[in-house]
């Protein structure tokens, strides 16, 4: 019997899903801010979720660790992701870190108290200023998509 109809079962060392071999991708500058931002809105809403849902006193030592260790699990998985320009997970990664990016910034600005800042946007307003941010960065990258001569 010549030849194998089958794979062989065995994984060489570097084996991508697409069956090729060695390095899938690199992490580029741009691929690493999108993964800081996703990390970023990820701490903050799964800390501030358990944070204010857990009906004990001090549940920001609970929420705040495991805010932390789901934002470093959205980082890895950004990382390592077949993310490709032009589709919808591309776009929903862009326009999370974005958000996590303009809660950071506004606090950043509400802290230093630039141009007396402090007190004008209550938390819940960054949040909404964020989310619009976001949604503006998704429409944004859906309509340079939709454009015939798009460079993705």
């Amino acid at each position: 019997m010549e030849g194998r109809p089958w794979k062989p079962a065995v994984v060489t060392r570097n084996a991508n899903l697409d069956e090729t071999v060695g390095r899938r991708t690199r992490v580029t500058f741009r691929r690493a801010l999108l993964a800081g931002g996703l990390g970023l809105t990820t701490l903050l809403v799964v800390g501030g979720l358990l944070t204010a849902l857990l009906p004990f006193e001090f549940s920001a030592l609970v929420g705040l660790p495991v805010g932390v260790l789901a934002g470093l699990f959205a980082v890895v998985l950004a990382l390592g992701a077949p993310l490709h320009a032009g589709t919808p997970a591309a776009r929903a990664v862009a326009a999370a870190a974005t958000v996590g990016y303009v809660v950071l910034g506004l606090a950043a600005l509400s802290y230093a108290n630039v141009a007396g800042f402090r007190g004008t946007l209550s938390v819940t307003e960054w949040l909404v200023v964020a989310v619009l941010a976001g949604l503006a960065v998704y429409a944004g990258l859906w309509l340079r998509d939709r454009r015939p001569d798009s460079p993705t």
